[in-house]
């Protein structure tokens, strides 16, 4: 009896993590959206620099990135750029189908 008790607990994780794990998680993540917001201000700052030529091999226009809100953070700036590109090359898509 006792070692299929064992057995179970071993394969099963349905222990609450310790209060070091917790907060082993909790600077991972933290270092990890540091990270990643700094990655978008650089990629930002490399469109930026783009002539129109390579901004439309990428399927952007200056005029989008100068539409983006100077207020916006640089991770949501590089997703609404993200989904502008998406929404755009679906609809060349759309257009080519027809």
């Amino acid at each position: 009896m006792r070692d299929a008790a064992l057995e179970i607990a071993l394969c099963c994780d349905d222990f609450a993590p310790s209060l070091f794990e917790r907060g082993r998680r909790a600077a991972a993540g933290l270092l990890a959206g540091l990270r990643r917001a700094r990655l978008a201000r650089r990629h930002l700052k490399q469109l930026r620099r783009l002539d129109p030529r390579l901004l439309d091999d990428l399927g952007l226009t200056p005029t989008d990135l100068a539409a983006l809100d100077p207020a916006l953070s640089a991770e949501e700036a590089t997703r609404r750029l993200a989904e502008v590109t998406c929404r755009r090359r679906a609809a060349e898509e759309r257009w080519l189908r027809l």
